[in-house]
């Protein structure tokens, strides 16, 4: 904090989402995770279990025991909408295939979807997202960004696709869940924290800035 403020966190910078082993590790390899800074919104809930509440009544018709469990935590929602149809965040995100230039075989061009009835990411991914913390009108001067980090997301397309005179709207929602195998993450920077929890969130010094797939070393 600074001046005994806690800075508001603004804006979305930046996304990364990648793809997981079985384990719930990042999986490795040049391909295995992507950023990007082209996205419209990134939502989050979470979704709790509410209490049982058990009560007795006695003989002569008063209460005589009144309990409530507690109410807990179950997982968080995400949703996400990008600013186009973006074909390898999709394939990502909900599964299916890159479809490649004819020209030169590996420039991703296009997407389908997955088979009728499969499990499109049955591994999940991980999602970390960074926002601007700002305090005082300023970015703070040593922690500048807020990162969030959804360790174990299942996710899948969702929404309406228009074809109009506008832009359509491409957007994916899941749940998340606790995923210690997701570590520090797939590359620099990397999360210092425990991922054992559906969500956590930390001011940090620094964001990551490829645009694209990004590699995902072993260890």
């Amino acid at each position: 904090m600074t001046n005994g403020k806690a800075p508001a966190s603004i804006g979305g910078t930046y996304l990364r989402v990648t793809k997981l082993g079985t384990s719930g590790a990042p999986k490795t390899g040049a391909n295995s995770a992507y950023g990007t800074s082209s996205f419209v919104s990134f939502q989050f809930s979470a979704n709790m279990e509410d209490g049982t509440e058990i009560t007795k009544t006695g003989a002569n018709g008063t209460t005589c025991l009144s309990f409530k469990t507690p109410t807990t935590l179950k997982d968080f929602s995400v949703s996400i909408e990008t600013c186009f149809p973006d074909p390898i965040l999709t394939e990502f995100l909900g599964g299916g295939t890159l479809l490649l230039s004819q020209s030169d075989k590996t420039t991703p061009i296009g997407w389908a979807a997955p088979a009728v009835g499969t499990d499109a990411t049955p591994n999940g991914v991980g999602i970390e997202v960074w926002s601007n913390a700002i305090v005082d009108g300023k970015p703070h001067p040593t922690l500048p960004y807020y990162q969030y980090v959804f360790p174990y997301c299942k996710t899948s397309i969702s929404g309406d696709r228009t074809i109009e005179n506008d832009a359509i709207a491409w957007e994916f929602e899941g749940t998340s869940v606790g995923n210690a195998g997701f570590g520090k993450g797939p590359a620099a920077p990397f999360w210092p924290f425990p991922t054992t929890t559906p969500f956590s969130y930390a001011q940090v010094a620094g964001k990551p800035e490829a645009e694209g797939y990004i590699t995902v070393a072993t260890g």
